[in-house]
């Protein structure tokens, strides 16, 4: 994952970007409310009160043991009495699987023998319901209870592409503690998470059909919480972090289990991008700032112009694939500039482009720029033209490279591939689904290695599509509730994807 953004369309730059780690998610603990003791609304003049109903450490698909104690006027636990216990869909009697209600025997307070409940599969909140039935009656009593997603469901998956193969459980046993986002390394089979609380981990090595062992997983030491990562230069030996100070951090694969400093000459970065073997931030300032991935810094200001002066209003920063070659492409101020390591930034010649709003840098050096009236200007460093070909339509952002062409969204709404030769765009395709719509799209990420794609579409609704070059057609991923993904060029040479799920599973 290249960004740690919101998934949706930015209206700012018509790109579609990043869902933002939401750290600390609310299911990550597994914690029981506190009952509700609600006093007895009885007939009897020998009130009684159910309270401390729990299901303590329940997670997806797991089993507790039910506890509830039942008292008397007096405070005191009830010597014997019956109980009745109403559980919702989502949860079961473990002894026959059975939803609904039940008599519960009570022995000096508590349930004898022991009950236990066990989950359907859906990790979140449900309610369950007590009653007291004898010797006396009570008034309901709820509780809340939190339920874990499942320890072993495997959060984390990778789906390495081409010739069909399956989608591997990264992390069966569940050693990563609430993951919430998930990053593939090209070329050295690295897959990162960071998760809740900022704590970093990578796995590897990764493996193409999931017959052998599952990646063993290690926590990387960071001087502080890692806020996001970004890709890394195209060797693989480097994956950049970006903290929760505002500052970047180098991981390498020499040294895998920490990561260090790289000084920003006094500047607080906001993002983070990569172009080969440089390094570069967007400062909150807005100015731009680079520094050798090989080096240890400082980052130094990029500038622009004669005299040279500072690049301001960044605003626009390859977000499709920072794997490209030495030269870094960037919008800021609605034009397109060039650099190369710390050189003077350039703008790239285009007359009549002084809108501009997102842009696509592949590795091929080949430049496509979205500007703010859906018009595409294609070209490389060299220069940029406007699009004459009248069959592609005005476009409301770009998606992703897809192989050896681009996909976005049209301002009429449709998913739109497009290739681009130098003599301008060619091939022009409608790949609009009757599955989901380009408004259900929350992020979209490419594998480019391989020549013929693929992409994959995460939907806001947890489902992820992907598809191949022309002649192929959208496939659903067979996992349900992924929230964060990202695809890689691979060092298994072929295209990979790394998916997060919510830990929603089918129970066995």
């Amino acid at each position: 994952m290249s960004e740690s953004s919101r998934s949706t369309p930015n209206p700012g730059n018509g790109s579609v970007t990043r869902r933002t780690i939401v750290k600390g998610a609310a299911w990550s603990v597994p914690v029981i409310a506190a009952a509700a003791t609600v006093p007895l609304a009885s007939a009897s003049t020998n009130p009684c009160t159910v309270s401390g109903l729990t299901l303590s450490g329940l997670s997806a698909c797991g089993t507790a043991t039910l506890d509830l104690t039942l008292k008397n006027a007096q405070g005191s636990p009830v010597p014997t009495g019956t109980v009745s216990v109403t559980l919702p869909a989502g949860l079961v009697w473990a002894d026959n699987n059975a939803s609904g209600a039940r008599t519960i025997t009570i022995v000096n307070g508590h349930p004898s023998p022991a009950v236990s409940v066990k989950s359907t599969g859906q990790a979140g909140s449900l309610t369950i319901t007590a009653q007291g039935l004898t010797p006396c009656s009570t008034s309901a009593t709820q509780a809340v209870v939190s339920i874990a997603p499942a320890a072993g469901a495997g959060r984390i998956f990778y789906q390495v592409q081409g010739g069909g193969y399956p989608v591997v459980n990264a992390d069966p046993t569940g050693i990563v503690p609430n993951p919430a986002a998930v990053y593939l390394n090209a070329g050295a089979d690295f897959l990162f998470t960071v998760t809740g609380t900022g704590a970093l981990w990578y796995a590897w090595p990764l493996n193409v059909n999931g017959t052998s062992p599952a990646p063993t997983w290690h926590q990387v030491t960071t001087p502080v919480p890692m806020a996001s990562l970004t890709p890394d230069s195209v060797s693989g030996s480097f994956m950049w972090g970006l903290g929760t100070n505002g500052q970047l951090y180098k991981w390498t694969s020499t040294s895998p289990n920490v990561a260090t400093l790289m000084p920003s000459g006094g500047a607080t970065l906001a993002r983070i991008f990569t172009a080969n073997n440089w390094v570069y931030g967007v400062g909150t300032d807005g100015r731009l700032y680079g520094a050798a991935t090989s080096g240890s810094g400082p980052l130094v200001p990029i500038t622009t112009g004669s005299p040279a002066a500072p690049v301001t209003n960044v605003t626009i920063i390859p977000g499709v694939d920072g794997r490209i070659n030495t030269t870094a492409t960037f919008i800021a101020g609605g034009k397109v500039y060039q650099v190369s390591g710390a050189a003077n930034a350039t703008a790239v010649p285009a007359p009549g482009l002084t809108n501009a709003k997102s842009l696509i840098h592949d590795s091929s050096n080949a430049v496509q720029v979205l500007d703010s009236n859906g018009a595409l200007w294609w070209g490389t460093g060299a220069g940029l033209q406007q699009n004459a070909n009248p069959a592609l339509p005005p476009l409301d952002s770009f998606l992703a490279k897809v192989g050896t062409g681009y996909l976005g969204i049209a301002k009429d709404g449709r998913l739109i591939f497009w290739t681009v030769s130098p003599t301008g765009v060619q091939i022009v395709q409608d790949w609009s689904s009757t599955q989901f719509t380009a408004a259900d799209i929350a992020e979209a990420v490419a594998a480019q290695r391989d020549s013929s794609g693929p992409i994959a579409l995460r939907l806001e609704n947890g489902d992820v599509w992907t598809r191949r070059l022309s002649g192929d057609s959208w496939v659903k991923v067979p996992l349900p509730g992924v929230t964060d993904a990202d695809g890689s060029s691979a060092g298994l040479s072929l295209g990979a994807f790394a998916f997060l799920t919510d830990g929603s599973t089918t129970c066995p």
